[in-house]
């Protein structure tokens, strides 16, 4: 079979998740689970993060979560010479090209979701980022001064993709500490020890 240009086509990161779930989650868009697949990778993706001791998870409804850690916060500096914040690239890129940050989990994720809010308390300076479902950026909010340190990302998938009924499991503390060994990340990538704390808070009814 000969292929040519015409038979090339350019997709989105966000399009390349949507239409290749079983890649990046292991399950289809019609898998009843795939909400409490998302939030598992959301979560593992911040036990990554350097220096994090704590990780507080807040489950807002059926389909609207937040993952907060306390390590060094997600630099907003270049990804790459002369491009966007490694901030807003690891939201809408699953490859951010930075070989000490091994926080690949947020873009596809992003991509299940209509929106995004991304907070990072870095150098001494607190950022927000945004990121729509159709994987477009806002500008990156520079907000005031700050000595705290750490990330939050808000997530709210996407109902319209999801499978009708799909929700966040209702055992979602249980769910959540089966997650500290990392189980589907690489060795290489870090591990939280036992002194990290998992916190999670339930505000649905």
């Amino acid at each position: 079979m000969e292929y040519d240009g015409a038979a090339v086509r350019v997709v989105s990161v966000f399009e390349a998740v949507r239409g290749r779930p079983l890649l990046y989650f292991g399950v289809a868009l019609d898998d009843p689970g795939l909400a409490g697949v998302a939030l598992a990778l959301a979560v593992q993706d911040a036990l990554t993060e350097v220096g994090a001791r704590r990780v507080r998870v807040v489950v807002e409804g059926a389909l609207r979560f937040s993952v907060e850690d306390d390590g060094g916060g997600i630099p907003v500096e270049p990804g790459y010479r002369d491009g966007p914040p490694l901030l807003t690239m690891l939201l809408t890129t699953t490859l951010c090209g930075r070989p000490s940050v091994h926080r690949t989990g947020m873009a596809p994720v992003a991509a299940l979701c209509t929106e995004v809010v991304a907070e990072t308390w870095w150098d001494g300076r607190h950022y927000r980022q945004r990121v729509d479902g159709t994987g477009e950026a806002g500008a990156l909010e520079v907000l005031e001064a700050s000595t705290r340190q750490g990330t939050r990302v808000s997530y709210r998938l996407n109902d319209g993709l999801l499978r009708p009924g799909a929700e966040i499991p209702r055992d979602v503390g249980a769910f959540v500490e089966g997650l500290r060994g990392l189980p589907h990340q690489p060795e290489y990538v870090r591990r939280p020890g036992s002194e990290t704390v998992i916190e999670v808070l339930d505000r649905r009814g």
